[in-house]
């Protein structure tokens, strides 16, 4: 008996080292030994990778806003099917973007991010084959915009992981800027694509210069990593919920869950160490039980995850908020992106000044979010909802003052409203995506239903601004005022949710609790 009674007392031992271990990361009870997080060097190569990969990528979708009347002459098509070209970006997106978080827990980041390469490559040479001049406007229209729905394949792939990645691989102190640096490397890409596609003279050729620096930067996509051996925080070590249990919990059809019946019970050592008798008892049912036990085990990992990703009513009434608010602004952005010539140009503006105008926009942004992000990490770190109410409003009513400052000769205050627009959209850029992840706890689900509805909200902008456009007899001939008046309107109305938003940020909650009482040591490793 003594020999069967020492493996009963080791495992007993092993059990309760573990369970200290579990309690620990939960926040409560006392730790044998202090957990330890861990934070790898090689997370900013990713982040990096990542960066440049989006803004290559970025760059495809206004690529033919700035030059849309020469793109129409050159091709033979008219400026609705050179609009098509920015619209299929966003359908694609739509369609894709809730197969990322799917795809992402199916398989991991890397997978997911080599998939989006591929994809980089394939459309910037479809787009140019159908610069050949053997082929009819019909075949060569359609070669360019198959390519343009596989460059959006990488747009929405980066920009919907880069809060998972964040939380995966930084701590608390460093995801809101890292994700800062990932979300706007898309809107890089569109500020550059907007300065570089006007002032390359021939279409064919500029096509051929984005082919040629996509499968360039495409091998980068090997320098991002799954996941660390060890997680950095709380958050970064959970299996996060799937995509379908999220979208449950957002309409409200997920049951709330209490675990902690199922996870003191899951603690528990079914080796009684009152006597020896006991003891051999159990070391005898023990083979019977290791079924029964690993169904338990299953079922309250689901009911962990269930009752993490349990959404309440206030809750979900934050993240429908933020899911419109975040829509109109990135529609917004979008809708100019595309058709920038086509408001400014029946002014006298010409197709530079249109590029120009939405790169100070975007480029002004990506100074402005640079500076506040560390802020938001470490300053305002509880107040991201604070934050979300005061600039969305100012957003809002930016977009509406263009329906007047839209004129002739009035260059100057064209440039100070998108440098206030810029500025606001990309603070809150990586804001929003953070408080999805915070409301919902699952990074990649989120941020594809956010990035779902800006890219939604995006082509219908598009579509109705375009029909509004004015006819060649109007003063001034083709103008788009009425198209402002409807993008300036539905912003407004779009953002008046925020004043009731709240967004609580449970996660970052969980993982304060995580390092208390006695914090766990985070370390950086190579």
């Amino acid at each position: 008996m003594i020999n069967g009674k020492q493996p009963i007392e080791r495992n007993a031992a092993d059990r309760e080292r573990a369970d200290s271990t579990d309690l620990a990361i939960e926040g409560g009870g006392s730790q044998q030994e202090p957990t330890q997080f861990k934070l790898y060097k090689r997370r900013f190569s990713g982040v990096i990778s990542i960066v440049i990969l989006s803004v290559i990528s970025g760059m495809s979708l206004p690529w033919f806003g700035p030059i849309s009347n020469k793109t129409a002459d050159t091709f033979n098509i008219s400026l609705d099917k050179v609009n098509w070209l920015g619209n299929i970006v966003g359908i694609t997106y739509i369609v894709y973007s809730p197969l990322v978080p799917i795809l992402c827990s199916r398989f991991n980041i890397f997978i997911c991010s080599l998939i989006a390469a591929v994809f980089l490559v394939l459309a910037s040479w479809i787009r140019f084959a159908g610069t050949a001049k053997t082929l009819t406007s019909n075949e060569a229209y359609a070669l360019l915009i198959i390519g343009q729905a596989f460059s959006a394949v990488p747009q929405v792939t980066y920009q919907v992981l880069s809060a998972k990645f964040s939380e995966t691989w930084f701590d608390p102190k460093g995801r809101t800027t890292a994700t800062m640096f990932m979300a706007v490397s898309g809107p890089l890409g569109n500020a550059i694509g907007q300065i570089v596609s006007p002032l390359i003279l021939d279409i064919h050729e500029g096509i051929l210069i984005l082919g040629i620096i996509s499968t360039v930067v495409s091998p980068l996509v090997f320098l991002i990593g799954s996941k660390p051996p060890t997680p950095p925080s709380l958050a970064g070590s959970q299996r996060s919920p799937s995509f379908l249990i999220t979208l449950r919990a957002i309409f409200g059809l997920l049951p709330e869950v209490d675990c902690e019946g199922s996870s003191n019970e899951s603690l528990g050592s079914p080796v009684s160490k009152s006597s020896s008798k006991q003891d051999v008892v159990a070391f005898q049912l023990e083979a019977r039980n290791n079924s029964e036990g690993s169904l338990r085990q299953q079922k309250d990992l689901e009911q962990e995850i269930y009752a993490n990703a349990y959404m309440t009513m206030r809750e979900r009434v934050d993240f429908i908020i933020m899911f419109f608010v975040f829509g109109v602004l990135v529609a917004g952005a979008n809708s100019f992106s595309i058709l920038s010539n086509e408001l400014l140009q029946p002014y006298g503006y010409s197709e530079d000044t249109a590029g120009f105008m939405g790169a100070a926009l975007l480029l002004s942004g990506l100074a402005a979010a640079f500076l506040t992000s560390p802020l938001l990490d470490r300053v305002f770190t509880h107040h991201h909802g604070l934050v979300a109410r005061i600039i969305s409003p100012v957003i809002a009513l930016a977009w509406l003052s263009l329906i007047w400052a839209v004129r002739s000769n009035n260059t100057a205050a064209l440039y100070v409203i998108f440098v206030i627009i810029g500025s606001c959209s990309l603070t809150i850029l990586p804001v929003a995506l953070e408080l999805g992840c915070e409301i919902t706890r699952n990074s990649g689900a989120s941020s594809a239903l956010l990035w779902f509805s800006g890219n939604l909200f995006g082509i219908i902008f598009i579509l109705v601004m375009s029909a509004l456009r004015a006819s060649e007899d109007a003063s001034p001939p083709l103008n788009m005022h009425h198209s402002l008046i409807f993008q300036g309107t539905l912003i407004c109305v779009g953002t008046a949710g925020i004043f009731f938003f709240r967004g609580q940020q449970r996660r970052r909650e969980k993982d304060e609790q995580a390092f208390s009482p006695t914090p766990p040591e985070v370390v950086s490793r190579v």
